[in-house]
Parts: C-alpha cells; sequence; structure tokens
C-alpha cells in the first residue's frame, strides 16, 4: 500500500523505499536440498530433478521427466511428475560408461568407423544428384 504523498521516477524507488523486505530470490534460505545419484545412473536430456530426491542405482530417468520424489534402484521413470514406467532385472547384464570408456581407442575407433557408415552418402554431389535426379534411397 503506498502513501498518500509517495511519488516515484522509477522501480527501483519503489523497491528500495517502499518494500525494504522483499524476498531476495537468490539467496537460498532454508530452501536447498541435496540430489543423491547413486552407481550408474542415466539422465534423459532437459530432465529436472527436484531437491532433497534421490535416484537409486542402475535407473534410467527419461528426456524432460520432472522427478519431484525419490526413485528406487533398477527402474525406469519417465513423465511430468515423473512415474516408474518399467523395473529393471538387477540380474540381467547392463551395459555401463566404464565398460563404454574401457579401452578408448577401440571407442573411438567404433564411433569413426559408424560415422563413416552413417555418412556414406551424405556430401554436397548426393545432396545435388539427389536434388537432380531422385532415386528410392534418397
Amino acid at each position: 500500500m503506498l502513501s498518500s504523498g509517495f511519488s516515484h521516477t522509477g522501480p527501483t524507488l519503489l523497491q528500495s523505499r517502499v518494500l525494504p523486505l522483499q524476498y531476495n530470490r537468490v539467496r537460498p534460505f532454508r530452501c536447498t536440498k541435496p540430489v543423491t545419484l547413486k552407481e550408474n545412473v542415466w539422465i534423459g536430456q532437459r530432465a529436472i530433478i527436484g531437491k532433497g530426491v534421490t535416484i537409486g542405482e542402475n535407473s534410467i530417468i527419461g528426456a524432460g521427466a520432472v522427478v519431484t520424489k525419490s526413485i528406487p534402484a533398477n527402474t525406469i521413470a519417465a513423465g511430468n511428475p515423473a512415474k516408474i514406467v518399467k523395473e529393471i532385472n538387477p540380474n540381467k547384464r547392463m551395459l555401463k560408461r566404464e565398460y563404454l570408456f574401457n579401452q578408448p581407442e577401440d571407442y573411438w575407433q567404433s564411433q569413426e568407423t559408424l560415422e563413416a557408415v552413417f555418412n556414406k552418402d551424405n556430401g554436397f554431389f548426393h545432396w545435388l544428384k539427389s536434388l537432380l535426379i531422385p532415386s528410392n534411397r534418397d
């Protein structure tokens, strides 16, 4: 509420003189809790993990999921809010990141081979040919 004799020249004056005890959104105050990620957790792109959430071992969080509650081990969760979609059998052999980078030379060689296979027909002349003489493969 403003007094009757109040005049201002901009929003800065209004904030500093009338509302001196304004809530400071930059400084956390009793509002943070740690997020705990156990071993071999995979988190999809643009997933949002809320404060105080624990994601169990060997769990997968889907892309764009909003996790508001803790996720147990060996599960797949997705959605907004995130719900358990599937349970993973812990006895089944799983691919882990440490296995991917165990032998870095082999990993990068296989990545280059895959890139060469997928980009075989991906060049300027192939693009030009596809415009002028399209085929069933284009």
